[in-house]
């Protein structure tokens, strides 16, 4: 005998539960309708089943009430055909699985079989997954609800902190908590649980120290090769964007094409700080104005050709003047030609022919640095004729990628603008844990580490921390100091001492 239940349609978007009695025949014998459920179709969980009593899911208000009714009417049905009590139902059910008895995994198992949410549901697979590992090595494989206690928590626990940092072990553990609440908190009457069981349990916190890159670590971050990986380098180019301006994150995913502009021969950011409000005009250089290719080339594809053209150009040409000034003649001045002709033993017309050789080694040098120079113009004027057109028909339009996606409007301070804002950062920080780890660096990689370093190579420089301060639109220099104690110019020359790390 098997006693489904099933939907019919019951009006328009509407749906009954009809509950169907088979006996291996072609029909069902009966399919009587549970009084008083109406729900609609996407309310209804196909894989429902009596342990779990959740044949409707609790994205229907009267979730609770819907399945007692649901399970009633299977109960009656049982007892009609089963020829049996109420009492010998329930004592047969308790017969086939003892209360506490029941396996904590399979029956986890089926609560995230039956969850709607897809990404809940992954996590809470990789939680038990870690949980299995646990039981394995510890318990052979099998646990029940009757075997979890506290000191058998503490000591999951304990064994997940052992293994991985206070920020991943809570995060196993949050999942098998989840789990183990589902399960004692539903309304199958076999899962009998503690409902103190966590009361009184704390979890451990990493202690977060934001640290500066070392110069070879940033000189790595810069070399990372992302391969085609576009996110990973847009969030490259945001760091570096960051360093090179000091500027918070939220400042720079929400910086538009507007908030750039070309004035007395210069590149300008000119913008408020979002956490602060605060007026900052920076002056951009060429190789910050090339952090901002991945954006650009959403209007112009061939943007990232043509300047990389332009920089192997400027490549080439310096690596011929290092060889001329490496290979080339040897530099004399007066003072120190006789000493060169005694320990070389040359004479007058050789003197003659060096000195040529260097006449003519300078020229060319100089031929090569107006060829450089040129190069540089050209960019230059490359990048004002896109960013005024963008200014002008895409001046809505953030300069990154991930701003746009989320349809932030960044004029707006509300709870779903913060939430789009944080999914942003999160999301960048996740990537730059994992580049870091691809390029060998051992520093806390996020996204303030960024003015950590600047700050840290700012003062080590020799900036005052007044200077640092105003560059870094601290409200007050105690904010500073902490910058300066965990790791003196004006505002043009420490954004041109930035910039120049981007080299």
């Amino acid at each position: 005998m098997k006693i489904t239940p099933k939907l019919r349609k019951h009006g328009r978007g509407n749906y009954s539960v009809l509950i169907h009695v088979h006996d291996g025949g072609k029909y069902p014998i009966e399919r009587p309708t549970v009084k008083g459920v109406k729900i609609t179709k996407n309310d209804f969980n196909n894989d429902g089943n009596e342990h779990l009593k959740n044949w409707v899911k609790s994205s229907c208000k009267e979730y609770k009430l819907f399945n007692h009714l649901i399970s009633e009417k299977i109960t009656a049905l049982q007892m009609k055909y089963l020829k049996a009590s109420a009492q010998q139902i329930d004592e047969y059910r308790q017969d086939h699985k003892q209360i506490n008895q029941t396996n904590f995994i399979e029956y986890s198992e089926i609560i995230i079989r039956n969850i709607y949410n897809g990404a809940t549901r992954t996590n809470l697979t990789s939680g038990l997954v870690k949980f299995q590992k646990y039981i394995e090595e510890n318990y052979d494989g099998n646990i029940s609800y009757g075997h979890i206690n506290k000191d058998f928590i503490n000591r999951y626990y304990n064994w997940l902190l052992n293994k991985h940092s206070a920020t991943s072990a809570n995060q196993y553990f949050g999942t098998f908590r989840t789990l183990y609440n589902k399960a004692i908190n539903g309304d199958d009457d076999k899962i009998k649980g503690k409902s103190d069981l966590f009361d009184g349990f704390r979890y451990q916190r990493n202690k977060t120290v934001n640290e500066p890159l070392t110069e070879d670590e940033l000189e790595a971050f810069k070399n990372l090769d992302c391969g085609k990986n576009r996110k990973w380098k847009i969030a490259k180019n945001i760091w570096l964007f960051q360093f090179s301006q000091a500027l918070r994150v939220s400042d720079v995913i929400l910086l538009k094409w507007v908030d750039i502009k070309y004035k007395n021969g210069s590149f300008i950011l000119d913008n408020f700080t979002n956490k602060t409000s605060e007026r900052i005009v920076r002056k951009l250089s060429l190789e910050s104005l090339e952090l901002f290719l991945y954006g650009i080339d959403r209007y112009y594809p061939h943007i990232i050709d043509e300047i990389n053209n332009i920089n192997n150009k400027i490549k080439k040409h310096n690596t011929k003047i290092k060889e001329i000034e490496n290979n080339g003649t040897p530099k004399i001045n007066d003072g120190q030609l006789l000493e060169y002709v005694i320990q070389n033993n040359i004479n007058s017309e050789q003197i003659r022919l060096l000195k040529e050789a260097a006449e003519i080694d300078k020229k060319n040098i100089k031929k090569l640095k107006k060829k450089i120079e040129k190069q540089i113009d050209k960019k230059s004027n490359l990048f004002n004729d896109v960013l005024k057109s963008l200014r002008v028909k895409h001046n809505k339009d953030y300069i990154f990628d991930q701003a746009n996606e989320k349809g932030i409007d960044r004029n707006k301070q509300d709870n779903e603008t913060r939430k789009k804002k944080n999914s942003i950062i999160s999301a960048y920080d996740g990537m730059l844990k994992r580049m870091a780890k691809q390029a060998g660096i051992e520093t806390n990689m996020k996204s303030h580490a960024s003015r950590y370093t600047a700050s840290s190579l700012m003062y080590n420089s020799g900036v005052s921390m007044n200077h640092i301060s105003e560059y870094l639109t601290h409200s007050s220099h105690k904010i500073t100091e902490k910058y300066i104690k965990r790791l003196g110019v004006q505002n043009d020359s420490i954004g041109d001492f930035l910039n120049d790390r981007l080299k």
